[in-house]
């Protein structure tokens, strides 16, 4: 399968390109002075995102001015892409449910309907990027995504071992199957002490059965959405030690300030 570019455009000295890899949109960002071959980043966005969003924007301009390129394609059921009557009968459901406060179950009914699709798009996403002449097919590659993010990249991470290191975190063990053991790359974990969706015990069974030696827990105090904004930068210097590429990006630039709450 190969990627089809629907627009481009250059903004602040990063070109993005508008994609699509079968049925499934993205956004591709880097440099526009790029030299070579950068390392690899795939950006699984949180839920309710999408590459248009401007945290999901955002984040993709900071690493691709670190010096990496950047791709970023929308979970199914999200960008606007098509929903069929089973996607709108479990969208339906959580709203129903959300108003008697049993959102998790409905949640978790809706993931499990759209992750195996994710998995399946992120694998033809890979191999597309892979057939660039700016990629280099043996090259470094690093996965970004938490909560949703995680919840479809774990299994994909767990099934393709051309994946070198990742950041995940913001979900609960029980939201994923065996595959979590099968994920063997260094991974840093985020975890809200305080998660009003992810209880706290669930999160660190999730990080223990993660298979991975190389493995780090970042806690921290708040909610779902109160990730301290320097996660952003930890985990940037994190796949800077596995990926290389530039370990401190002047994120103010970008006015980047709060995007621990989405990655």
């Amino acid at each position: 399968m190969t990627m089809q570019t629907l627009s481009e455009s250059v903004t602040g000295g990063i070109r993005e390109r508008q994609i699509v890899v079968g049925e499934a949109t993205g956004a591709l960002w880097t440099a526009d002075d790029a030299i070579g071959a950068p390392p690899l980043l795939l950006i699984g966005h949180a839920e309710r995102q999408n590459r248009t969003k401007p945290d999901v924007i955002a984040l993709g301009h900071a690493y691709a001015r670190a010096g990496y390129t950047v791709v970023a394609i929308d979970a199914p059921c999200h960008g606007g892409r098509h929903r069929t009557s089973r996607h709108w009968e479990l969208i339906d459901d959580m709203a129903v449910r959300a108003a008697v406060g049993d959102m998790g179950t409905a949640a978790d009914l809706f993931h499990a309907e759209i992750a195996p699709q994710g998995v399946a798009e992120w694998h033809a996403t890979l191999d597309a990027l892979q057939q660039l002449d700016e990629v280099d097919a043996a090259g470094p590659v690093g996965f970004l995504g938490v909560a949703l993010g995680s919840l479809i990249g774990i299994p994909f991470l767990a099934a393709d071992d051309r994946v070198t290191a990742a950041v995940l975190g913001l979900l609960r063990r029980d939201s994923v199957d065996e595959s979590a053991t099968r994920v063997r790359i260094p991974v840093e974990f985020r975890l809200q002490w305080d998660d009003e969706l992810v209880p706290r015990d669930a999160a660190l069974t999730l990080y223990d059965d993660l298979g991975s030696a190389e493995k780090a827990l970042h806690a921290n105090a708040g909610g779902h959405l109160d990730v301290p904004a320097h996660e952003t930068e930890s985990a940037l210097r994190f796949f800077a030690r596995h990926l290389g590429a530039n370990p401190s990006p002047r994120f103010e630039r970008l006015g980047v300030e709060s995007l621990g709450s989405l990655q």
